[in-house]
């Protein structure tokens, strides 16, 4: 993804974010996320993060708390496995 794509991409989740302020419900609440991400270097990482909703004792929320992790790494020794697998099982 070009910065480009980058750009719009956090523009869209700017606006759901919105939603889910203004609604107090997301569908991804629960789950891990993971999307690519680039550093100010220009440098492309993986990314995987939660987000959590902040409630007050009415459940009117008061704001988000996420958790975002750098897993290039992991990433990277992960495709490295693919490939050694594929080359193993040889022609499809």
């Amino acid at each position: 993804m070009d910065q480009a794509g980058v750009r719009d991409w956090l523009c869209r989740r700017l606006v759901a974010e919105s939603r889910v302020m203004a609604s107090g419900e997301s569908r991804y609440a629960a789950d891990l996320l993971a999307v690519p991400g680039l550093r100010q270097d220009g440098v492309r990482i993986s990314l995987e993060f939660t987000i959590t909703l902040i409630k007050d004792d009415r459940g009117e929320v008061l704001g988000a708390a996420a958790i975002i992790r750098d897993v290039s790494a992991r990433w990277q020794r992960d495709q490295e496995l693919k490939k050694r697998l594929a080359a193993l099982a040889g022609p499809a």
